[in-house]
């Protein structure tokens, strides 16, 4: 399984949907951002999953990185997360899906 960065935003996500399409079916999602449900992350390690995949925009994960996710986020693997790297935050679209699904996703 991969993590795939599907979006990211410093703060237009708040009020603003967000429309994934698939490419092969050309069926489209709309996800709302909620304060909520926003999960929060706190990388100071550059060879962690998250920072991995925000700065690839997708990467494999391994066992045990599938692990640390789980555990980290309380078993969610899709959903917005706040990400704090050196004191700068942002706001992401993340999700653990196959390798193909993440490549077919765009976002509109």
């Amino acid at each position: 399984m991969s993590l795939g960065k599907l979006a990211s935003s410093s703060e237009s996500f708040r009020g603003n949907p967000v429309r994934l399409l698939q490419a092969i079916t050309h069926k489209s999602i709309s996800l709302e951002y909620s304060s909520e449900r926003n999960i929060e992350l706190d990388i100071d390690d550059e060879n962690s999953w998250a920072f991995k995949c925000i700065r690839a925009e997708t990467t494999a994960l391994t066992d045990d990185e599938l692990s640390d996710l789980l555990n980290n986020t309380e078993n969610v693997t899709f959903g917005f997360f706040t990400v704090k790297i050196n004191d700068s935050n942002s706001i992401y679209l993340m999700a653990n899906l196959n390798d193909i699904v993440v490549r077919g996703l765009r976002l509109i």
